[in-house]
């Protein structure tokens, strides 16, 4: 919490425990007190910012102010309707002050590491159109496919530069689960480490490249500490927003793009996760029978061809999203780049796209499977939590892969094809959501954590994200940068990492029978 969010509280807490007394039995001060905190509270406002978790403390300081300025009741002192409201008052106010402390700090304004790496973080964003394509899911017909992108690289930061909120105040991830948006909205109030238009950081010639593709129905804004920690050791990561199957995006003339996902036939959507987790969960009772698992898994690819989910029709679209991407980056690279919104020139010959990676998270991250394997360009890739959508048996990997998951088998399933270098970083107490920010953003969701209820596994926050920053970042760099790293050639070391059981499948090992290298059960 914020230090004049904490001061407010302060005020009010002795307010709570008086309102159970009487007011002839309260002390002087009492009288004036609840001026005090309405005072705070206006300070906190212009100075901190309003957020929404603070709701309920701001309407106890105003109710405890105007009860201030009201005279007492005429009634005797001692009738039972004045003690039954008193008490029923005192009560409410507890309850209102509990209610912002679990808000507060269930959803709070929280702070988080500074990159590890030599350069500070720039950040800007690039604007595209694909007028080669027809938009597949835009509700206009004759549209072209326009794309949006957050950049994060390696810069010189000026020291006394302001930083750019975790979240800009346009970001919005709720779009696609129907939850309002204002739940996010805090976060724009949380600094984050990048700073935007700062220069392109002059110690390499050219930097890596890498893309990154959210999960489906997300935003080009989550898994922003692992943007800043890759850039920060010389990395310039693009995050894609694949439009229509984003959370709403804002595009450079003004226009908000809202997701549309959900109006594509949401009952086979209901249908199909259903018979997902079915899989997922046959695979996980066949863990030790790699080849139950691979047919198993077949099976499932079978089924999605066959009823068309809609997970599906957006498999093609991501990636020649993607792939529209590679086009245009190349062509900013070498100074040709036309109809690009933004201040792409900075990357202009900056850029080695012989060592470029590609990256997600869930969907996200079954794009950046399919990509790695029909696309030569992609030299690297890595998958946070996806299912594979997409069969990657007739073009197996031929290239580096790292895939993190919560549940082993079914994330396993989709890459026993693989030729080359094969990791798993599987994270104990986690789910599918721990591999977003959300965390961070609302650690409330791990202590409300239940077998009928777990967006959020148990494990800490802080802790997720060192994890995904730390065998990320280990993974590119050896990969893309050619520095070996001792992260990948064992289980990490006693004490480090504890949730962690590493896997790692050598592209000479036999393919059904990976190298296993685990921590420890």
């Amino acid at each position: 919490m914020r230090p004049l969010e904490i001061v407010l509280l302060v005020a009010l807490a002795p307010l709570v425990v008086l309102a159970f007394f009487a007011r002839d039995r309260r002390p002087g001060w009492a009288k004036w007190w609840p001026i005090l905190a309405c005072a705070v509270m206006v300070l906190h406002f212009l100075i901190e910012g309003q957020r929404w978790q603070m709701v309920p403390a701001y309407i106890l300081a105003v109710l405890l102010g105007v009860l201030t300025l009201l005279p007492s009741p005429s009634a005797p002192k001692t009738a039972w309707w004045r003690v039954a409201a008193r008490i029923t008052g005192a009560f409410a106010c507890l309850a209102m002050f509990g209610l912002t402390c679990l808000l507060a700090t269930g959803a709070p304004i929280f702070t988080y590491p500074k990159p590890s790496g030599p350069y500070g973080v720039g950040t800007t964003r690039l604007f595209f159109v694909d007028r080669s394509r027809e938009d597949p899911f835009s509700p206009a017909p004759h549209t072209p496919r326009e794309l949006l992108t957050a950049v994060w690289y390696p810069a010189e930061v000026v020291p006394g530069a302001k930083p750019d909120p975790f979240w800009p105040p346009d970001a919005d991830a709720q779009q696609g689960s129907g939850l309002p948006k204002f739940l996010t909205s805090h976060l724009h109030l949380v600094p984050s480490h990048s700073y935007s238009g700062a220069p392109l950081a002059k110690a390499e010639p050219r930097y890596p490249v890498l893309i990154f593709s959210h999960g489906y129905d997300s935003t080009i804004w989550q898994n922003v500490p692992q943007m800043e920690e890759l850039a920060s050791h010389g990395f310039i990561v693009v995050s894609l927003a694949h439009t229509y199957d984003s959370s709403s995006v804002k595009f450079p003339d003004g226009r908000v793009i809202a997701s549309n996902s959900m109006t594509r036939n949401p009952s086979l959507k209901r249908e199909a996760w259903a018979k997902l987790a079915d899989y997922s969960k046959r695979m996980e009772e066949e863990a030790e029978n790699p080849a139950e698992i691979r047919r198993i898994w077949k099976e499932s690819q079978e089924y999605q061809r066959q009823v068309g989910i809609p997970f599906v029709t957006s498999v093609v679209p991501w990636l020649d999203d993607t792939r529209f991407l590679m086009d245009q980056l190349a062509a900013i690279n070498a100074g040709t780049a036309q109809g690009v919104v933004g201040e792409f020139k900075t990357f202009t010959g900056r850029m080695d796209l012989d060592r470029l990676g590609v990256f997600g998270m869930s969907f996200g991250g079954s794009t950046a499977g399919l990509v790695c394997s029909k696309d030569a360009r992609c030299k690297a890739g890595l998958n946070f939590d996806g299912w594979q959508f997409g069969d990657l048996t007739a073009d197996p990997l031929h290239v580096p892969f790292m895939f993190f998951s919560n549940q082993t088998a079914a994330a396993v399933a989709g890459y026993y094809e693989s030729k080359a270098d094969l990791y798993s970083v599987h994270v104990k107490r986690s789910t599918h959501g721990n591999f977003s920010d959300f965390s961070l953003i609302f650690p409330i969701l791990t202590w409300t954590s239940s077998p009928r209820f777990a967006y959020l596994g148990r494990i800490d926050g802080a802790e997720m994200e060192r994890i995904m920053s730390a065998y990320s970042l280990a993974f590119f760099r050896q990969y893309l940068q050619g520095k070996p790293q001792p992260l990948l050639q064992s289980s990490p070391p006693p004490g480090e990492f504890p949730d962690v059981v590493f896997t790692a499948q050598r592209a000479a090992a036999e393919v059904n029978q990976p190298a296993v290298s685990r921590a420890r059960p």
